[in-house]
């Protein structure tokens, strides 16, 4: 889609990409914690970024960014059904608009189940492989 038909839509897009990076942040973090702690790669995350900024545990941190993803997703409704409801966007727009919400499930179903990042969580059954 061309920048002058989805200008309209780049406060969703900013909203959608944020909601997308936080995601796996949410579920990257602790193969990324792994890593850095065994010098193999230093990474920046959400969690350790709220863990550091408010100086809360990280499974403090990782509630918050819970609700920070909520809050975005709210946010990006909102942003929809107002755009819907201008009649200012065209079929193609609006079918753009959508693609970003319905996209949000598969991005959390897949960052949640992929293998790379399951098998660093402790106490799950990939870790002990």
């Amino acid at each position: 889609m061309s920048g002058s038909v989805r200008g309209p839509l780049e406060g969703m897009h900013r909203l959608y990409m944020m909601q997308m990076s936080l995601t796996n942040d949410l579920y990257s973090y602790e193969k990324e914690r792994q890593e850095t702690e065994e010098g193999r790669t230093t990474a920046l995350n959400g969690i350790q970024v709220v863990s550091d900024l408010l100086d809360v545990p990280n499974n403090a941190a990782k509630n918050v960014l819970r609700q920070i993803i909520l809050e975005l997703e709210r946010q990006l409704h909102q942003a929809y059904a107002a755009q819907a409801r201008s009649g200012k966007l065209c079929d193609r727009q609006l079918r753009y608009a959508r693609s970003m919400i319905e996209s949000l499930p598969r991005n959390l179903f897949f960052s949640s189940t992929l293998a790379r990042y399951a098998r660093a969580v402790p106490g799950s059954r990939l870790a002990t492989k």
